[in-house]
């Protein structure tokens, strides 16, 4: 793996170490040099539901479920709306309700991410229903433990575009890839497209 390695951030107290042999500052997001196949293998290697799922199933797979979910704009938004859990784990609702310092970091460094990446942020309301469906979806295929979850997201039903299958960390990563590669050439080829237009609406 070839990740990159721009910035170089001292380890502290409050840092990790990450895949790519750097140190992440949990407090400080916004100095770190972001490489989207670390992400991508992070995520890739992190299972949902806390491990309580019926087969391994990553954040990673997840996110790329939400992208195909949402608006083709919105598509990285999709993809990247999880990824600051690349750096501090997949923490389940009920327990980030009970660590707000945990809320405050974990947002920190998904805004520093969506600043790199060029992404909206805090994410549209799209975003949020689509993660919410996906919910629904997993706990009917993949975290179905035959108990009945009636006190979250059930405003939305369970998405049918898409289906969770519990892929193992190497092939989940590989679709994390080929999905941000397929959306990055969709958004190049959109403003390639707007940068044409604008000249014609000019003189016009």
């Amino acid at each position: 793996m070839n990740f990159m390695k721009e910035k170089k951030v001292e380890q502290t107290k409050s840092s990790i170490s990450t895949v790519s042999g750097r140190f992440f500052d949990l407090l400080k997001p916004e100095e770190y040099g972001y490489d989207i196949e670390e992400i991508a293998h992070a995520l890739s290697h992190i299972c949902r539901y806390t491990g309580h799922s019926n087969s391994f199933y990553s954040v990673a797979e997840h996110s790329v479920l939400v992208s195909r979910l949402v608006p083709e704009r919105l598509a990285l938004c999709g993809l990247l709306h999880d990824a600051s859990e690349a750096f501090v784990g997949d923490v389940s609702s009920p327990l980030k309700k009970l660590l707000p310092e945990y809320r405050d970091i974990e947002e920190g460094i998904q805004r520093a991410i969506s600043v790199h990446f060029g992404l909206e942020y805090p994410f549209p309301k799209e975003i949020h229903e689509a993660d919410k469906r996906m919910y629904w979806q997993e706990r009917q295929e993949i975290a179905d433990n035959g108990i009945r979850d009636k006190l979250w997201h059930q405003d939305l039903r369970a998405a049918r575009k898409v289906e969770a299958k519990g892929m193992n960390p190497n092939m989940a990563k590989r679709m994390f890839m080929s999905r941000y590669n397929e959306i990055v050439k969709e958004n190049d080829k959109r403003n390639e497209q707007g940068r044409r237009q604008e000249p014609s609406k000019a003189a016009a």
